[in-house]
């Protein structure tokens, strides 16, 4: 009747759901395990940001500016090992479900699916103690340069403490501390292109998800925002 679920497209679906209440390809399921999850995962992500040194001196609505457009790397720099791209699986972080990247590209683009499998497949290989993990996430929390501030000042001197951190627990740990920075540079270039193409991203999954996401206000919030610098 429907031909096969892999290629009922979006709008195709969201019909046949409308008007039957039919989950053709479990496509709902997956979309509010998802919503579960991301609800838990932003709670923890701002209570993290309560405990950074000097976070919680800064304008509220700075703050605010700042967890949104840093959420998608910030993100994926603490669930990175929970991607393996050369099987195309992943798991979500509190282990409730298991999904495929083919299942994911029915709700993201593509594109931004298979960047984030490359991106976490190259974390993986850099081997990150759990002291610069931390480091590299309050350092993408800092930026000052994509989105509107207030003090953008006070910010900056915050990110610039946090990179003489990293600096100073990687030459302690690293004997080829000059690759090991290039490395750790070039991936935070790459997830800043990233967290370009996932603002136009979320503008599609809103246009065509957005009926459904009302029971997440967390994800809503986060995904709703735009890059307005």
């Amino acid at each position: 009747m429907f031909g096969t679920a892999k290629d009922v497209t979006t709008k195709d679906y969201q019909q046949i759901f409308a008007e039957t209440g039919i989950d053709l390809d479990d496509r709902m399921a997956h979309f509010n395990a998802k919503g579960k999850s991301m609800e838990e995962e932003i709670a923890q992500y701002v209570n993290f940001t309560k405990i950074i040194p000097g976070f919680k001196s800064l304008n509220p609505k700075d703050v605010s500016n700042l967890l949104k457009a840093s959420h998608c790397e910030f993100w994926l720099l603490g669930n990175y090992m929970l991607f393996n791209n050369e099987l195309g699986t992943a798991i979500s972080w509190n282990g409730t479900f298991n999904t495929t990247m083919k299942t994911i590209e029915k709700f993201w683009s593509p594109e931004w699916v298979k960047l984030v499998f490359k991106l976490a497949d190259m974390i993986q290989k850099l081997e990150l103690s759990l002291e610069e993990i931390v480091l590299i996430r309050v350092i993408i929390l800092t930026y000052t340069d994509r989105c509107k501030l207030k003090d953008r000042e006070k910010i900056q001197i915050l990110q610039e403490t946090f990179l003489d951190c990293l600096n100073y627990q990687l030459m302690k740990s690293h004997k080829d501390y000059n690759r090991y920075v290039y490395k750790i540079f070039d991936i935070l270039l790459r997830l800043r292109d990233l967290t370009e193409l996932n603002f136009k991203v979320n503008q599609k999954f809103l246009q065509e998800w957005g009926f459904a996401i009302h029971e997440f206000p967390l994800w809503k919030e986060i995904v709703s925002y735009e890059n307005d610098v």
